[in-house]
């Protein structure tokens, strides 16, 4: 009888763990058709009706499910959204994660320090964000395309 209880309760567990994948997924979508929808692509909507240009997004740095949006005018607006979601917005190319919880805008990078293992980048507004060891070359080579195409 025991033996069966257990078999019921791992059963439970992997069906919510697989409706909080679908769940996860559904945001996503859900996400990417609001993009979709929405007219203005310079524009990210952080709430139901306010929305900035994302020429003057810094950076945005996840904060449990929600997101901190830095802006060139030196303000912070909070979203409800979270990261992933917000990411998913973004349409612009010059948009890149650099850890798990920050969004950076290459636009507004003035310098890399550092290597691989404690990389840094400081960014136009004077913030100093980690990057990960897996987005350092990444990185890396994204701002030298900009630098040869002479869009830096």
């Amino acid at each position: 009888m025991k033996v069966e209880n257990c078999t019921n309760v791992v059963k439970l567990h992997r069906i919510t763990s697989s409706l909080c994948e679908a769940i996860n997924l559904l945001e996503t979508i859900f996400a990417v058709k609001k993009m979709i929808i929405t007219t203005d692509t310079s524009l990210l909507r952080l709430t139901g009706k306010y929305q900035i240009p994302t020429s003057t997004i810094i950076y945005l740095e996840s904060e449990w499910n929600y997101t901190n949006v830095y802006t060139s005018d030196n303000k912070k607006h909070l979203s409800s959204f979270t990261l992933k979601i917000l990411e998913a917005r973004i349409l612009e190319k010059n948009f890149l994660r650099v850890n798990r919880g920050s969004l950076v805008n290459l636009n507004h990078v003035t310098e890399i320090t550092g290597l691989k293992r404690n990389a840094q980048v400081e960014l136009s507004n004077g913030s100093v964000l980690t990057i990960s060891r897996r987005k350092y070359e990444i990185l890396k080579n994204r701002m030298e395309q900009k630098h040869a195409n002479g869009l830096f």
